[in-house]
């Protein structure tokens, strides 16, 4: 499977190759998938995005075909800062500060074995190779050990994460795609079950860059069978 549109590519960061797929004209919007996904959870809603923004989406580390080494006892290698600053430097390498996040909040299993179709589950399966289990193992454990101690100390220290709104659908269908400048609240309330829901936190961007993700020396095109 691919994302309809998209263009497929693999860049290095460290240790890792990330797999992404981009497309679109815009400013820049970064789509992250969350735990256990990859970034084809994006499949009906990254097209629509795409109409106005430059969208990238990559499997996160060690995620679907995205390769990195497997994590420490504790999940070292898979923090959450450890994971945040490898997107940073993806999105310098591919020359595009984002203007936006996007996050998909992964909600609940289906009751119906038939709500998957055949070919949403194959890609899945595809997807949990021995690595990419490793790596989702590595990012729970960091999880339990690390993430939480971080997240104290930033709260000890000050440093509260704001996100910055919340898009919903009810239906969890995949029309009606908000514009993002639209997402503004920052009250955000538990989701009701069988929604979607899609965190979006503002990033500062230091250049304030425009415009079609840039090619890079550190990119290059990749084709993938479905």
């Amino acid at each position: 499977m691919r994302l309809p549109g998209f263009e497929e590519r693999r860049c290095g960061v460290g240790e890792t190759s990330y797999y992404l797929a981009v497309g679109g004209e815009g400013p820049p919007l970064l789509l992250l998938h969350g735990f256990p996904e990859t970034h084809l959870c994006w499949e009906a809603t990254a097209p629509a995005l795409a109409r106005d923004h430059s969208v990238v989406a990559p499997d996160l580390r060690g995620y679907g075909a995205s390769r990195a080494p497997a994590g420490g006892a504790r999940g070292e290698g898979y923090t959450k800062r450890e994971m945040a600053a490898e997107l940073v430097e993806l999105m310098s390498a591919l020359a595009a500060d984002p203007a936006a996040i996007l996050e998909h909040a992964f909600d609940t299993w289906s009751g119906d074995p038939a709500a998957i179709g055949p070919e949403h589950r194959r890609a899945y399966l595809e997807a949990m190779t021995e690595p990419a289990i490793a790596a989702m193992c590595a990012d729970y454990r960091a999880s339990f050990h690390l993430d939480r101690v971080h997240e104290a100390d930033d709260r000890e220290a000050g440093r509260p994460l704001h996100p910055g709104g919340v898009a919903r659908r009810a239906d969890g269908g995949p029309g009606g795609v908000p514009r993002l400048s639209r997402a503004q609240s920052t009250s955000i309330s538990p989701p009701r079950s069988g929604t979607t829901t899609r965190r979006l936190r503002r990033a500062r961007s230091p250049s304030g860059r425009d415009g079609r993700i840039l090619s890079s020396a550190a990119t290059r095109s990749t084709s993938r069978s479905s």
